[in-house]
């Protein structure tokens, strides 16, 4: 990991995979208050394709309008979720992160999962994705935009 050359180095990908650091990696469980809070909010997500131009709406203002409190509570529980530190989520490892803490409905999970992975590519990104922007629109209560909008 430790090379004087940029060029030979690993990537922080990489470096973030790698055992060592994985080994020290700690990840702190949310509260199970408000993992049942972002459970429910996720399953009463509307999938239908309908809402489309509505949830494109509401996850311009979730991004633009979210405190970074929330954020980093989403993040937390993220993180906490995601095994391999990737930076996404496949299905398996939100159903598991999720039973570690609250017992879940895999059906409703299935659902909204499929519905926000509309590439298909089997997993929900973190960072510099639009699957994440309505993973958050998913979360964040959408009372708290309503406030903000009147």
């Amino acid at each position: 990991m430790l090379k004087m050359d940029p060029g030979k180095r690993i990537s922080i990908q990489e470096a973030i995979k790698h055992p060592w650091i994985q080994k020290y990696c700690i990840k702190i469980k949310p509260p199970e208050e408000k993992v049942m809070e972002f459970y429910r909010n996720i399953t009463s997500f509307k999938v239908d394709p309908k809402f489309f131009f509505q949830h494109a709406t509401l996850a311009y203002m979730v991004h633009h309008l979210s405190t970074k409190e929330e954020t980093d509570e989403i993040r937390k529980l993220f993180f906490y979720i995601d095994k391999n530190g990737d930076g996404r989520m496949a299905y398996n490892e939100i159903v598991e992160g999720f039973k570690k803490i609250i017992p879940v409905n895999e059906k409703d999970l299935l659902r909204v999962f499929k519905y926000i992975d509309q590439a298909k590519t089997g997993n929900i990104e973190f960072e510099g994705n639009i699957l994440f922007l309505k993973f958050r629109l998913m979360i964040i209560n959408i009372s708290q935009i309503n406030l903000l909008i009147s």
